[in-house]
């Protein structure tokens, strides 16, 4: 991921290894508060209604029904 998307910056050779200690923050609390920040806006560009209401059911089956409207509020 570092490699293809980051170009290397995420995690320079002189960090080699520190970020196996930032691993599973970035997993975990970062992802967690960043989709939720983001997905409402994602969901709203998703043009084809089948798609975004798949979307919208798997992201609600973790969260609930009406979260991504909470998030978005």
């Amino acid at each position: 991921m570092d490699r293809t998307f980051s170009g290397g910056r995420l995690f320079p050779d002189e960090t080699l290894g520190l970020h196996e200690i930032l691993i599973e923050f970035i997993e975990n609390e970062l992802e967690l508060a960043t989709f939720k920040l983001v997905d409402p806006h994602y969901v709203e560009t998703i043009d084809d209604i089948v798609n975004r209401v798949r979307t919208i059911r798997h992201i609600a089956r973790r969260f609930g029904i009406g979260c991504v409207d909470r998030w978005r509020a």
